[in-house]
């Protein structure tokens, strides 16, 4: 562009040119948390600094025994197992906030905080979806995964070395072995399972049977072919496809793999909360904006979680 007299190359650029600051914040995308889906109000309790250990008690079960005419009773011990539920993970964030730039940024200083508390809450989702979804593939009991889960030992459901190689054709089954071994468990409960899977399955949910809403007994919503929305309850699971999911590489098979993680939400005890928000002063001409999260979970029932180690073929 040739420049003019003035020297600048368009009103826009000159010191004449007015400017307006929208109030529109341009947000980045964010991957939705899935904690939330754990939390279990039937045993969360308000975390505080009084309660850093919470003890529940799991019940007893009673057997019938065989019954003899003038025999000696046998009486059995109907005692509650208890168990104690810890607080041992913390984390912080801490913020220096120049006093002066407050000042300038006027009225914009409120967007500011905004992103502030958009970034505290994308940051703590962030942080647990990752860390509960890292640690509910070891919670899971012996039975309920591996090559030689359920109660005969003779349902595949992958292992390390020796992934199931998941496709359109053999999904539908892959994910009933799922249900088989929580039924076996009898820890499959209507309503309260969560299926979580990553988005590299959707290709292979796509192009199988289970994307004919006919099929699925669907006359409401429309084919996830044509909505390109999957199904958030298929099979009497609450599914969800989450990039949260483990993924990895299993160096033994050389593929790609990750994790389906079955959860019965009873199973999982989860709790958590932003216990301290505070600003304070610096020791120079700043402010300190800081926040304190605390959290922890532990499994109550084993035998409610189940795990595939899946492949696709790429």
């Amino acid at each position: 562009m040739v420049p003019s007299a003035s020297g600048w190359r368009s009103l826009e650029e000159s010191p004449l040119g007015r400017r307006k600051y929208a109030r529109t914040i341009a947000y980045d995308y964010h991957c939705d948390g899935i904690f939330s889906l754990f939390t279990n109000g039937m045993y969360n309790k308000e975390i505080d600094y009084c309660s850093q250990e919470i003890q529940f008690v799991r019940n007893f079960e009673l057997e019938f025994l065989p019954f003899e005419k003038n025999q000696v009773n046998t009486p059995q011990d109907a005692k509650p197992d208890a168990f104690c539920f810890r607080i041992c993970d913390a984390a912080y964030v801490s913020v220096k906030v120049d006093e002066l730039d407050e000042r300038m940024l006027c009225e914009r200083w409120a967007m500011w905080k905004e992103m502030f508390d958009v970034a505290v809450t994308r940051g703590w989702d962030k942080l647990l979806s990752n860390d509960i979804m890292r640690r509910l593939p070891f919670y899971a009991s012996a039975r309920n995964k591996g090559c030689a889960a359920g109660t005969s030992g003779a349902v595949n459901l992958g292992c390390p070395g020796a992934p199931v190689l998941v496709t359109p054709s053999n999904v539908i089954g892959e994910i009933a072995k799922i249900q088989q071994v929580l039924a076996e468990a009898c820890a499959w409960q209507k309503g309260k399972m969560i299926l979580v899977v990553p988005p590299a399955l959707l290709p292979i949910l796509m192009a199988s049977p289970l994307a004919n809403a006919l099929q699925m007994g669907r006359c409401v919503d429309c084919s996830p072919l044509m909505s390109g929305e999957w199904y958030t309850n298929m099979m009497g699971w609450d599914f969800v496809i989450s990039n949260y999911a483990c993924q990895g590489t299993d160096a033994t098979a050389g593929k790609a793999v990750f994790y389906v993680i079955a959860v019965n939400k009873d199973a999982l005890l989860f709790a958590q909360n932003l216990i301290i928000t505070r600003i304070r002063q610096g020791d120079g001409w700043y402010k300190l904006l800081e926040v304190l999260g605390v959290w922890g979970h532990r499994p109550v029932h084993p035998d409610g979680f189940a795990v595939g180690y899946w492949t696709v073929q790429p």
